[in-house]
């Protein structure tokens, strides 16, 4: 967790107190055909088939993905110190495919058209020796995007028109279809050579027909939003964004933050500096959190929206010689939120209700390295987090100061790479700790840590680049879950081999 990301976080607007992702796909405008096509064989019956072919000549560009992934999922699961069986319906079956067109208008502007059609065949896995689970989920969903954008002496320009349709049917008995317009406005401009002015507003138009919820819903959501940045000195910048949301049969409120940055320390091969952030963060209720009507489960229509301020500050250190570079961070965080949505059991349902206030802190430190060799390169890092997220105040006097479900307190994960000519090597260990099953934190699925190896070996003659590489999977064979009483594969393979030629 670092400034550059979390400063965006009121930009982001609802949904973003954890933080958020961006998805681009920005014209390259190359010249000349440029095709691949990627396989990859597995354990428990896992295929993998992708091909791309990009074409441009300056002007006009085309790129297109198309994909295909199968696996039966048959792995072998313990059900006792004694006993095991084979893992049942958890098969997985999808394909998809992407087109983006781009027409560069002048040098300073450009319109683009980018879809992506993706469907699914889904097994909803069974519980450990469950041999009776036939649950199937299959999913579509289609999306469409336009932009223009326009770069010149006012500013910078982007006008985004997008169309999202999913469909989801659950065992061919329930539907769930959603549909989403959305209509964007983004205009950047440096005001001064320490200046920089950010605007933009959104409008969304959510429509879904969902069984479970006794009748269409339709909603709207409207954003403005703005950001400056200031660049006080040579050492030190500053930033301030804010926003305002428009929500249906919901009051958003005013969520702005400040951050800032300074260099403690500089010179030729090494800098120090220090972050800190402070922002007000909200979330609207989803709508199945509102009008979920479904067997187990019952919304809540007056559900009120999560509302807290979060604050942050951290070191980050910088080390660059010839042949080496390194960067470490390290980030302590509070949050403080009020009326967090919480799905908890009343009777015999699960509803979701707002709790009085949940606070949360951690810490999250990286390190990075890169060793320049003279036939290749080393490359480290690590990463860890420690999170507290603790319920303040229930209803309930035996949830207070209790771990929020599936947090874990501890996590972390570590990778190697090296690169010898034209071989590789990369090794890297994910760590999970133990998660709460239950808000009176009585029971937990426990922690387990991950190692996984691959070599591999890239081979180039003219435009023609072929790569192929071993991967193995869980190498301790360790037996573990992401979700309580779900098993997780134990050790599996993977082979790869890619292929890709170059005109220009």
């Amino acid at each position: 967790m670092y400034f550059g990301n979390q400063s965006i976080r009121t930009l982001d607007g609802s949904d973003a107190i954890g933080g958020s992702i961006h998805l681009q796909n920005a014209p390259r405008w190359q010249h000349g055909l440029q095709a691949g096509i990627q396989q990859n064989i597995g354990s428990f019956g896992q295929y993998f088939t992708a091909g791309n072919v990009n074409w441009g000549n300056g002007k006009l560009e085309s790129r297109t993905q198309a994909y295909r992934y199968s696996t039966d999922n048959d792995f072998t699961v313990r059900i006792s110190p004694t006993e095991n069986t084979q893992q049942q319906n958890a098969s997985v079956f999808n394909y998809g495919i992407q087109q983006a067109i781009n027409y560069r208008i002048a040098s300073n502007q450009y319109v683009s058209l980018q879809g992506w059609h993706h469907f699914s065949d889904k097994q909803t896995q069974s519980t450990r020796g469950d041999r009776f689970s036939n649950d199937l989920l299959r999913e579509r969903s289609t999306r469409v995007v336009a932009d223009y954008v326009l770069n010149n002496s006012i500013g910078f320009f982007n006008v985004k028109l997008g169309y999202i349709n999913d469909y989801l049917l659950f065992n061919q008995n329930s539907t769930t279809a959603t549909q989403r317009g959305i209509a964007a406005l983004k205009y950047e401009k440096q005001l001064h050579k320490n200046l920089s002015l950010q605007l933009g507003t959104q409008w969304i138009h959510i429509r879904t027909n969902v069984d479970a919820y006794d009748g269409e819903i339709t909603e709207d959501r409207t954003s403005v939003y703005g950001s400056l940045r200031w660049q006080i000195i040579p050492r030190w910048q500053m930033s301030l964004n804010v926003r305002q949301a428009f929500v249906t049969d919901f009051l958003a409120p005013f969520a702005p933050s400040l951050g800032t940055e300074f260099i403690l320390y500089q010179n030729k091969s090494n800098k120090l500096l220090i972050k800190a952030l402070a922002s007000k963060n909200y979330r609207i209720p989803t709508l199945n959190d509102r009008f979920w009507q479904g067997t187990g489960g019952v919304g809540n229509p007056n559900l009120r929206a999560e509302t807290g301020w979060s604050a942050e500050g951290g070191l980050a250190y910088e080390n660059k010689t010839q042949n080496t570079s390194w960067k470490a961070e390290a980030t302590y965080y509070q949050m403080k939120i009020t009326d967090w949505i919480l799905w908890k059991p009343i009777g015999n349902v699960w509803s979701p209700v707002n709790v009085a206030q949940v606070n949360g802190s951690g810490i999250e430190a990286n390190l990075q390295i890169k060793i320049k060799q003279s036939r290749g390169y080393i490359s480290l890092g690590a990463n860890y987090a420690y999170t507290l997220s603790t319920i303040m105040q229930d209803d309930n006097p035996d949830f207070i100061g209790k771990q929020l479900l599936y947090v874990p307190f501890h996590s972390s994960n570590a990778f190697a790479f090296w690169q010898f000519d034209r071989w590789f090597l990369q090794a890297d260990v994910n760590q999970t700790g133990f998660r709460y099953l239950e808000n009176s934190n009585a029971n937990f699925v426990q922690g387990f840590a991950l190692a996984n190896l691959g070599v591999g070996k890239n081979f180039k003659l003219k435009h023609h680049w072929w790569s192929i590489s071993v991967r193995i999977n869980n190498l301790l064979d360790h037996d573990y879950e992401s979700v309580n009483n779900r098993a997780m594969p134990g050790r599996n393979y993977q082979l790869s081999l890619r292929y890709q030629i170059k005109s220009f």
